[in-house]
């Protein structure tokens, strides 16, 4: 007999607006010992007299395969079926592994990409202001004749307009402030699940 104890793999858990994890069983304890014996009779070699039993261990991630036979090849062909599921499972986890990585690496481009943007809206923030205070210095200073009358009005409406523009901005740039800070905790918790990993091997 031998008593394997099931590794684990990481899964991505898409909830409204982040994206969790949580590490599972690369397979079901239970299910594992339901199957084993059906996907593996081949290798057990069932036809030369050998029969193999799979039991999960209590609550635990574990099973024990026990394989029932002539004593010739016995410990062979166990140790075959152990080796086949190590390798599988190991397959399993690695491919999760990557798949979690490649979102990682995705997530990093976005948070890069909002940063960017950040820069770029908080620097039309500043030129706006700049130009609206270069206006306002125009209209103050300029308090001569009937024409100017018109000409400030036009300018008190460009004002507006400038203002407006000015709190859209402000507020897409709160906007994207937010979601880079919901990037970047997701990135903490995403990196701090991939640096556990080895553990579950």
């Amino acid at each position: 007999d031998a008593v394997l104890k099931i590794g684990k793999k990481v899964k991505l858990v898409p909830t409204s607006g982040i994206s969790s994890s949580v590490v599972e069983y690369i397979e079901n304890p239970g299910t594992l010992a339901e199957t084993i014996p059906l996907l593996y009779a081949s290798e057990v070699n069932v036809a030369s007299g050998y029969h193999l039993d799979v039991q999960k261990v209590g609550s635990l991630g574990m099973i024990k395969l026990i394989l029932k036979g002539p004593d010739k090849g016995l410990a062979r062909i166990l140790k075959k079926l152990v080796d086949l599921l190590i390798d599988e499972h190991r397959r399993k986890a690695k491919d999760s592994v990557v798949a979690y990585k490649n979102f990682v690496k995705k997530l990093e481009v976005d948070a890069k990409m909002i940063q960017e943007n950040i820069v770029v809206t908080d620097a039309s923030i500043k030129e706006m202001k700049r130009k609206e205070g270069e206006y306002l210095v125009i209209i103050e200073s300029s308090r001569a004749g009937i024409k100017e009358e018109k000409s400030r009005g036009d300018r008190s409406a460009f004002l507006n307009m400038l203002y407006l523009k000015t709190i859209d901005k402000e507020r897409e740039l709160s906007s994207l402030r937010g979601n880079l800070r919901n990037i970047q905790w997701q990135l903490i918790m995403h990196r701090i699940t991939l640096g556990n990993l080895d553990e579950y091997k």
